[in-house]
Formats: C-alpha cells, sequence, structure tokens
C-alpha cells in the first residue's frame, strides 16, 4: 500500500512525458515511436543495473541480469541505429549494423535461454506438479 502514491506518480510522469515528446516531435510518429522506444529502454536498463547492483556477486540471478542488461544494450544500439537511418536518411548500405545489433541480442537471449533450461532441470518441480495435478483430478 505505500507503493501506490510511488507508482501513481510514475504513471503520471509517464503519461506526461508522452504528451511532452508529442509536443516536440509532432506528427512524425515514427521519430515519436523510436523515442519512446529508447526511453523504455533507457528505463529497463537503468532498473536491470540498479537490480545487478543488489544481488550477490557469483549468483545465477546476477549472471542472468548481466545477460539480460546485455540483451537489453544490444536492442537499444538497434533502436538508435535505426532511428539515425530514418533521421538522416542515410542509405541503404548502413543498413548492416542494426541487423547486427538484433542478431547478437537474439544470441545472448538464446544463451540465457539455454542456461536458465539447465537450471530448470536441475531444480525444477515437474515432480511435485505432477502429484499437484493428481490431487486437483481428486
Amino acid at each position: 500500500m505505500r507503493e501506490l502514491p510511488v507508482v501513481v506518480i510514475a504513471l503520471i510522469a509517464i503519461i506526461g512525458g508522452l504528451f511532452g515528446l508529442i509536443t516536440i516531435v509532432g506528427k512524425d510518429i515514427p521519430l515519436f515511436i523510436g523515442l519512446a522506444s529508447l526511453a523504455f529502454g533507457i528505463t529497463a536498463l537503468f532498473f536491470t543495473f540498479k537490480a545487478r547492483g543488489i544481488l550477490s556477486k557469483g549468483s545465477s540471478l546476477r549472471d542472468y541480469t548481466t545477460s539480460f542488461a546485455l540483451c537489453l544494450m544490444f536492442i537499444l544500439f538497434f533502436s538508435i541505429w535505426d532511428m539515425l537511418i530514418d533521421l538522416f536518411q542515410w542509405e541503404k548500405s548502413l543498413l548492416y549494423p542494426k541487423y547486427f545489433f538484433i542478431t547478437l541480442a537474439y544470441f545472448v537471449f538464446v544463451y540465457t535461454s539455454y542456461r536458465i533450461f539447465n537450471l530448470g532441470k536441475e531444480f525444477g518441480f515437474t515432480e511435485q506438479a505432477d502429484r499437484i495435478r493428481k490431487a486437483m483430478k481428486k
């Protein structure tokens, strides 16, 4: 309950920021979407680094948070490059770095997903889930 005022203030700030962005950008919808995406991406990266800072060094969760932050950074690089292409009307040959950034993000996602899969196998609760399902059927 104590967090409700903080959430309300954050929501008002987000809505105000979006309206301010619309005022600055005008009717250029792709630019608005690009800048809004960047703002949310930077915010996500900020909270990810903040969370990483309070996790124990050497813990699996901290390692996964690091991988998540790396994915966010590659997606942000992709978004920034894509927006720069639109803003400056760069030639088609400059599209390739954009694809490189998003491909790297997917590689890191695959690597992290595989690690989480192995962690799930190690600490999974499939036997308990089966017992719960059987008990619920009865």
